[in-house]
């Protein structure tokens, strides 16, 4: 069998590796790390026995339902319906009917297989009709007269608890998914509320079943019908079909958890007498829903399979690449997988028309009343079709009368080429803001983000000056723009007084720009960090801001 086979792999492999993992001190608390992980927390579904909500097994004659009448139909105080109780889980029941079923050799009928898993017939129809069960049909069947009646036949044990075709967990977990209940505590006892599920028909005309002789059998008037039942997670408080009770998963390790799984080792653990939260810690022991107990549901076909499975039998301490596959362990679906072709896709060619005319992604979800999210992967698979990039190529190659609008990351693109631009022509904050309708929050963040992609750390007009000296670009200042007129006017042979009333500007700035100081702060301003003391400068005139 397949879980001998990696039983004895799992063994050999650890009898290899454990001398070299308990030497090394280091390697050692890596490993027992592991069990610490979200990976190794999380109980594996095959390790867990489960109680639908709807399974007619569930009687006062095994177990506990208070009160007694609630599913009783001809009760006067709720006549023709059940009403919500009060199911207490105790250990008899467990073992009795959340054991697994085998059919018989021969097959038995559709009647008598739902009978034993506690489903009704109609439910098994999905199952036969993919094929699950091997079934036949037979006429005259017990002296029964009419349509041959069908009997179904399945190798192997079967789950009533699960909601898959009944199919067991794979045969790469071994066989003891079988004793589960036999491991259930013998003291064990918990009440968990069970409600009626009522479903209306939903309305409109495609609501309608009909019946070639009867008629309609469903109408959106009719009230609604009784569908089965829902557990009240004890934790949670939501109504969910089916609640779990894990189990604490028998590794080669003894961790005082009862007979382990394989053929057992010392932990090493308590062989080195470490600390104790180092030992695999086991789940809360409730019957709870698969959120709370955060129940994770394995596949063969999953990429990191193999390494999970590796480490929940090993308790972390072996990797999955230390552990050869048997050769019998193949990856396989547990439903077969169906390509549709020749699918028109009906809600892609809407996306599609609704791009043509021009209309965001937010816009095409509010008009299908969709999410954006999906709208979005129809975009990218309308996009693979067509093999283009993006939709703008789309728009392009189909020749879209409107072309598409800009997201948000190319409205960003475009709007920082035209705040770079803006930054080299020395405008100020308020000019930028005013021009292209942004406020300063989003500025300062684009500006940053223009001065990281080219690597300046620098702020204000040291940024500005680095900015446009790696791209080459000529950056001068109002400043800048005075001192050369001011230069000009002086080579003329204009006392500062002149300059001053043909500039407007006051006398002590002219001077200021005319001695050394001021074409030494020049330089030092263009190659170096600013001054400390700005001159005096008394513009005639509105004052202007300084940019960032």
């Amino acid at each position: 069998m397949l879980g001998l086979e990696l039983e004895r792999a799992i063994r050999k492999a650890w009898l290899k590796l454990r001398g070299k993992i308990l030497s090394d001190p280091q390697e050692l608390h890596r490993r027992l790390a592991r069990r610490r992980m979200k990976t190794l927390t999380r109980p594996p579904r095959a390790w867990c026995i489960a109680i639908r909500a709807s399974d007619r097994r569930i009687t006062p004659a095994h177990w506990v339902i208070s009160p007694e009448h609630a599913m009783d139909l001809n009760h006067p105080a709720h006549p023709y319906e059940p009403i919500e109780h009060e199911v207490t889980i105790q250990t008899h029941a467990i073992r009795r009917y959340c054991h697994p079923v085998r059919i018989g050799g021969a097959g038995d009928d559709v009647e008598q297989v739902a009978k034993i898993l506690g489903v009704t017939p109609a439910s098994l129809w999905h199952a036969r009709k993919h094929g699950f069960f091997e079934e036949r049909f037979l006429s005259m069947f017990r002296g029964k007269r009419g349509r041959p009646i069908p009997f179904i036949n399945k190798s192997g044990l079967l789950d009533p608890g699960s909601a898959n075709f009944h199919r067991p967990p794979h045969e790469i977990w071994g066989s003891n998914w079988e004793w589960l209940p036999t491991m259930f505590p013998e003291d064990f006892e918990q009440t968990v509320i069970r409600r009626p599920f009522y479903k209306k028909p939903a309305s409109g005309a495609d609501t309608l079943v009909r019946h070639p002789q009867k008629g309609f059998l469903r109408h959106p008037d009719d009230p609604p019908q009784l569908l089965g039942y829902r557990w009240l997670c004890p934790s949670c408080k939501k109504e969910v079909r089916t609640i779990y009770y894990p189990v604490p998963v028998r590794a080669i390790f003894d961790s005082g958890t009862g007979i382990p799984l394989l053929h057992s080792f010392t932990d090493p653990v308590i062989q080195k007498k470490l600390c104790d939260a180092d030992l695999p810690q086991p789940p809360p022991p409730l019957f709870a829903c698969r959120a709370c107990h955060n129940i994770k549901f394995h596949s063969t076909i999953d990429a990191g399979f193999w390494n999970q499975l590796i480490a929940c039998l090993t308790a972390g301490l072996l990797f999955g690449r230390e552990v050869p596959k048997p050769p019998s362990f193949q990856p396989q679906r547990k439903n077969t997988r169906t390509r549709r072709l020749g699918y028109s896709a009906p809600i892609r060619r809407k996306v599609l028309t609704r791009l043509r005319l021009g209309l965001s992604p937010f816009k095409i979800a509010q008009d299908l009343r969709t999410t954006i999210g999906a709208v979005r992967r129809h975009i990218y698979l309308i996009c693979r079709e067509e093999n283009v990039p993006n939709v703008h190529a789309l728009a392009k190659k189909l020749n879209f009368p409107v072309s598409p609008p800009l997201n948000q990351i190319e409205r960003a693109a475009a709007r920082r080429a035209q705040v770079q631009q803006m930054l080299l022509q020395n405008c100020t904050q308020e000019q930028i803001c005013q021009k292209l309708n942004i406020d300063r929050g989003v500025l300062c963040s684009d500006t940053k983000k223009i001065y990281r992609a080219h690597g300046i750390k620098a702020f204000g007009y040291r940024a500005r000056r680095a900015l446009a000296a790696k791209l080459g670009l000529p950056f001068l200042t109002e400043w800048d723009d005075l001192r050369e007129k001011v230069a000009t006017l002086r080579a003329q042979k204009q006392t500062c007084a002149q300059i001053a009333a043909e500039l407007n500007v006051s006398t002590k700035t002219v001077s200021y720009l005319c001695s050394k100081r001021g074409q030494s702060a020049h330089q030092v301003r263009s190659v170096g960090p600013p001054p400390k003391e700005s001159p005096p400068m008394a513009m005639v005139g509105p004052a202007e801001t300084k940019p960032v």
